[in-house]
């Protein structure tokens, strides 16, 4: 049986049933609650109890349902077009919403769960980056030197600014560049400086050594994304040692060949 109509003191329990039904083999049941889900997912309180249940590690499945489901509703309201049947989400909620997205990825969600955190920031910060998430960028880059959330950080990274790719040239686009490369590009070097000494360091220690692989991998990510409509001039005058540690990274410590996936180490070269 479904919860009845949604009110902000729905309780975790109900909505934990509500989203497990969506996965039901009974189709009237599934219809049912993908039903109900849509017509409420905009109400205030919704996405930030939808958000909350994310930690809990006794939901089992309903963590995947839960992101899924957040993702696709901030995709669809969070700036619905005009012609769109969906309603934007209630403003209350919106600045709540993107701190909590902000603090998840920041924090050791299980994996699986931190494409669909990333997807939200990068769909949010299309349209709200910079100049209504101010917080954004510093709140990343101040947890370059948090070892357990530095993975998570440049996943949300790379998300936010693959913007900057095949994008056309406009003022609009340089000026959200050059404010982003203000907060960024100095430590960005100094992380990717700071990865090839650990890489080194790590050699022996290969769960280690694949977590700054998978690291230095995303760090290249968000170079090209940085440099692909023009080369700065931070980056222009700092090219020596950027090429230095794409050097490093082209030549990393080995890892144990696996023939079936590629190695952490073959994903960065």
């Amino acid at each position: 049986v479904l919860c009845g109509t949604y009110t902000a003191e729905m309780a975790e329990q109900q909505l934990v049933q509500c989203l497990g039904q969506t996965i039901s083999p009974d189709r009237a049941v599934r219809q049912q609650a993908e039903a109900y889900l849509s017509s409420n997912c905009c109400e205030g309180g919704y996405l930030p109890l939808v958000l909350s249940l994310l930690p809990n590690p006794s939901y089992g499945a309903v963590h995947q349902i839960a992101a899924v489901h957040l993702k696709n509703v901030i995709k669809q309201s969070w700036s619905p077009a005009e012609t769109s049947n969906h309603k934007p989400l209630p403003s209350t909620d919106r600045e709540s919403i993107k701190d909590t997205l902000v603090q998840y990825m920041c924090s050791p969600l299980p994996p699986a769960l931190k494409p669909q955190i990333a997807e939200s920031i990068a769909i949010v910060s299309e349209y709200d980056y910079p100049k209504q998430w101010p917080n954004l960028l510093p709140s990343l880059v101040s947890k370059f030197s948090d070892p357990m959330s530095l993975t998570g950080v440049l996943e949300a990274l790379n998300s936010i600014l693959k913007r900057f790719r095949y994008v056309e040239r406009s003022d609009a686009v340089y000026i959200d560049l050059k404010y982003t490369l203000g907060l960024l590009q100095v430590p960005l070097l100094a992380l990717a400086t700071s990865l090839r000494s650990e890489m080194a360091a790590a050699a022996a220690d290969q769960a280690k050594l694949t977590t700054i692989l998978q690291q230095s991998r995303l760090v290249c990510r968000v170079f090209f994304s940085l440099n692909w409509l023009d080369l700065p001039e931070y980056f222009e005058d700092h090219v020596a040692e950027w090429m230095s540690i794409f050097q490093s990274f082209l030549t990393p410590p080995p890892l144990p060949i696996d023939e079936d996936t590629p190695t952490a180490a073959e994903d960065l070269q």
